[in-house]
């Protein structure tokens, strides 16, 4: 019986774990992003603001290849560890990203759907006239975050319908 009861209790506590970063929170008026292939594909008309949180229980490296006709033609890639959240500021339509799931000794390729959540904010105010996509914030909490990129000169307001 106190074998069950260990047993149960473990399971009890991974699973609260596990869970802990399934809860999903957007921020306010960000508009939810449903990510539909396997790489995130950013879709956007005007300069948005596009946050990234990271719901797998491990790191995950966000890996961005170019395409030759991209103004800022450079490829990067970012880790966001798990729970945290990114802000991406993207004037770039059909922007791409792909998801590497990073653990000690182990990497693969995972679909970015299995592991983000995304949302948006357009329009978005800039702190100069945003041409390319850039980072506006990377790797932590969300309060941290929001609090970051308003810092640096990022506003939004209520999605336009």
């Amino acid at each position: 019986m106190m074998l069950k009861l260990v047993v149960f209790g473990m399971a009890y506590v991974i699973s609260q774990g596990l869970m802990a970063h399934t809860h999903e929170i957007y921020p306010p008026l960000c508009v939810p992003f449903v990510v539909r292939t396997p790489t995130l594909v950013l879709q956007n008309k005007e300069p948005s603001l596009v946050m990234i949180h990271n719901l797998s229980a491990h790191d995950v490296w966000m890996t961005h290849t170019p395409k030759t006709d991209e103004p800022s033609n450079t490829g990067w890639s970012r880790r966001l560890r798990s729970g945290r959240w990114s802000a991406l500021a993207n004037a770039v339509n059909g922007f791409e990203i792909n998801c590497v799931e990073s653990q000690p000794g182990h990497e693969q390729n995972i679909a970015c759907a299995n592991a983000l959540a995304v949302c948006v904010w357009s329009p978005i105010t800039t702190p100069a006239p945003l041409k390319h996509t850039l980072w506006a914030g990377e790797d932590r909490s969300l309060s941290s975050l929001l609090a970051y990129i308003q810092r640096q000169g990022f506003a939004w307001s209520k999605p336009s319908n």
